[in-house]
């Protein structure tokens, strides 16, 4: 008999015990809790996907954790590739560098502009069957979030997963935090012949980053995020007087919306890297509601990575921001099982959204009254009231609310209550409500992925059709 390869063997490995894919990634996890080393492991199911068809190699460090799970030799699974990945990286053109941006800020002069005949040359070379400098297309790939954004999609993740191994919308997210043009620019900007970035068209493009994070369209963007983190980061430093500090203001924001996309899809890593990145750019700013707003986005990064009491130590005194700050706070003592700190923070939030009158938008929080009340039915979720949650989630109003990240929110929440109430036909509507209103809200999150894979195990009736409908669109079976 013809010997496995090491990929097809994992994938075999792991059918014998009956898991899908998610579930290898609780195995996973369950083994670097106890006994590795308890911290969160940046994997999901995309990275088992892409171990199994042989499109990612497998590092040593996952080698050592499937050789433990699934029996199979350390030896058998490392991937020569995985030990290229990081050289691949550091050797690809940096996205933006300080002597080529241009005035208007939209992309470095010296690259290919991001044009339908940009995205064409890019399309031919992935098309080409000849030596193609893979390396030099992921710089481009990165660098022209415009021109990347034109391609057909499946032609950008063929692209992306072949150089990486990942989703394409982390792997140019990841690139672009590797990246420290600025660090390693001269201390003379006059020697670099610096262009300054246009601070308004910067503040144009933060808040387009920001509309599609709150309309859930996470792959637009994170294609547009190199080109906007990579133009603050040179407004921040080369930039003087207010427009330095406006630069270091936007940078914050940019970071924040980084934090915040990475935290929903599970890359704990990347919004950690961002956060604290934020934390730093805000302090810069020398602006105090920046700072807060930030601190609002270290929580969230902290509470994807299970660090509740840290995520709690986190305060600010700013109305919208410290009253998005408790909603988040009574989130991460209701996640410890504290119903009293829980109910605390969430009293002090209706405070604050009471004294504000109304729903606003300030820094992105989407705060206001009722956002406390979304935050009221997540709490009696994560404290496992389901029951409560749907009764709560009753008074919710959400037609006035334009934030269909919050609307999603919400509906996946009372699909959560009623799972724990054992209303299972209940649950997969507002699944199916939620996935209608956002997909990609759907699909990526790990959470819903769960929830609808523990719908799936235990449905014997007539949801059985619908279920399977959205976890195969989820990507939940193969």
């Amino acid at each position: 008999m013809v010997p496995l390869d090491p990929h097809d063997e994992l994938r075999q490995a792991r059918l014998r015990r009956g898991w899908l894919r998610p579930e290898l990634v609780d195995k996973l996890q369950q083994w670097e809790d106890e006994p590795g080393s308890g911290k969160p492991l940046p994997v999901d199911r995309n990275y088992i996907y892409r171990w199994e068809t042989g499109k990612r190699g497998v590092s040593e460090f996952y080698a050592i954790r499937l050789e433990a799970v699934l029996g199979i030799s350390r030896e058998r699974l490392i991937d020569r590739r995985s030990r290229r990945r990081n050289e691949i990286v550091r050797k690809t053109p940096s996205a933006v560098s300080p002597g080529t941006v241009s005035r208007a800020g939209d992309a470095p002069a010296d690259v290919v502009p991001s044009t339908p005949d940009a995205a064409e040359d890019l399309r031919r070379d992935l098309a080409s069957d000849e030596g193609v400098n893979r390396r030099d297309l992921l710089g481009r790939a990165v660098a022209l979030s415009g021109a990347l954004a034109l391609l057909p999609l499946e032609s950008v993740d063929r692209l992306l997963v072949e150089i990486a191994g990942e989703c394409p919308e982390v792997v140019v997210v990841r690139d672009a935090l590797m990246r420290y043009a600025s660090a390693s620019a001269s201390a003379d900007p006059a020697a670099e012949s610096v262009a300054a970035v246009d601070i308004r068209t910067l503040e144009v493009q933060v808040r387009a980053v920001w509309r599609a994070r709150q309309a859930s369209q996470y792959r637009r963007l994170c294609l547009s995020l190199p080109s906007v983190l990579g133009n603050a980061q040179v407004a921040a430093r080369w930039s003087s007087g207010d427009d330095r500090r406006r630069g270091n203001t936007l940078l914050a924001e940019t970071y924040q919306c980084v934090t915040g996309a990475m935290a929903k899809i599970g890359q704990t890593d990347l919004a950690w890297i961002a956060a604290d990145r934020g934390i730093a750019a805000a302090e810069r700013s020398g602006d105090s509601l920046v700072g807060a707003a930030s601190a609002r986005m270290l929580a969230h990064a902290l509470l994807s990575m299970g660090r509740y009491e840290k995520a709690l130590e986190v305060t600010t005194p700013h109305l919208s921001v410290y009253g998005a700050l408790c909603n988040t706070s009574a989130i991460a003592a209701a996640t410890r099982g504290d119903r009293v700190r829980a109910n605390q923070f969430l009293a002090e939030a209706a405070s604050m959204a009471k004294r504000l009158g109304r729903d606003r938008n300030d820094f992105w929080t989407v705060f206001g009254p009722t956002n406390v009340e979304i935050h009221r039915v997540s709490v009696s979720v994560d404290l496992g009231d389901g029951g409560h949650a749907v009764e709560q989630a009753r008074t919710v109003h959400l037609r006035g609310l334009p934030c269909i990240e919050r609307r999603t929110h919400h509906l996946l929440d009372v699909a959560h209550g009623n799972a724990q109430w054992g209303k299972d036909h209940e649950a997969i509507d507002s699944l199916l409500e939620a996935e209608r209103l956002a997909p990609q809200e759907v699909h990526y999150q790990p959470a819903v992925q769960r929830l609808v894979l523990n719908l799936l195990h235990r449905d014997r009736g007539a949801n059985k059709a619908r279920l399977r409908g959205l976890a195969s669109r989820s990507g939940l079976l193969t």
